[in-house]
């Protein structure tokens, strides 16, 4: 955390009854997504994906964003590749 610089970060917009341009300060956020893969012995995977969100002051959630029953298999499959692709395991 003492790394990822400002705790907070100036977002510009216009107000919409006077058409002015307006700057607020915001906290500034930092979303993990965390995939886990769990194997059962039959060769069946199970995954679950989930988001963390981070701020300068720690975790302030964790939220659910997915898992085989609402992605599918084949989609994170997609989005993480083929298994000889991905690092650490051996394509032999």
């Amino acid at each position: 955390l003492t790394r990822m610089g400002s705790a907070w970060e100036a977002y510009r917009y216009v107000e919409p009854k006077s058409a002015t341009l307006r700057e607020t300060s915001c906290a500034r956020i930092y979303p993990i997504d965390v995939l886990l893969q769990f194997k059962e012995e039959a060769g069946r995977s199970t995954w679950s994906w989930s988001r963390v969100i981070m701020s300068a002051e720690g975790i302030q959630r964790m939220e659910s964003v997915g898992a085989d029953d609402a992605f599918g298999s084949t989609v994170l499959e997609d989005r993480i590749g083929e298994p000889e692709e991905r690092v650490g395991e051996d394509s032999e």
